[in-house]
């Protein structure tokens, strides 16, 4: 290692500008930017725009009230928060953001429990995780390389 290198993982590196901006648009008066508990963290806390109570055992889509235009090669997917699945008897359903969506940021949330949940304005409810996008294209061919696994699908791999 040369002299004088200090890795950008060590505690005596200098923090730099992220280059990978999300620009945020309010929709609404009543919407909060997302935001990070600490800096290291991964996902940007996502938060409700409106009351919202979700019956038991039901489904429902819970306004944010921003729309983003994320880094070019980037897109989204929207998460649980571990204390809501824990805690508070919610978890996030589908919730991926392409990356030309301009939308408003929608949560589908579920309820898995008997009782009601109440969604308060301004409550944390999901967490928005950004990954590389990898473009592919699709081929259609006649033939499949063979594996070990080849066909087995689900439950395959519980007795190796």
């Amino acid at each position: 290692m040369a002299s004088g290198y200090t890795s950008p993982y060590s505690k005596d590196s200098k923090p730099t500008k992220s280059k990978y901006i999300i620009k945020v648009k309010k929709l609404s008066d009543k919407a909060k930017l997302p935001t990070k508990a600490y800096k290291d963290d991964t996902g940007w806390d996502l938060y409700s725009s409106e009351q919202v109570t979700i019956p038991p055992n039901s489904v429902k889509l819970i306004s944010t009230g921003i729309a983003v235009e994320l880094p070019d090669n980037y897109w989204a997917k929207i998460f649980d928060r571990s204390g809501n699945a824990l805690k508070r008897g919610f978890i996030i359903l589908a919730g991926v953001i392409d990356n030309g969506y301009r939308g408003e940021i929608k949560v589908v949330c579920l309820n898995y429990t008997s009782d009601p949940i109440f969604i308060s304005e301004g409550d944390k409810i999901a967490q928005m995780v950004l990954f590389k996008t990898y473009y592919s294209e699709v081929e259609e061919v006649s033939f499949l390389s063979d594996t070990d696994r080849s066909t087995k699908g689900f439950g395959s791999s519980k007795n190796k």
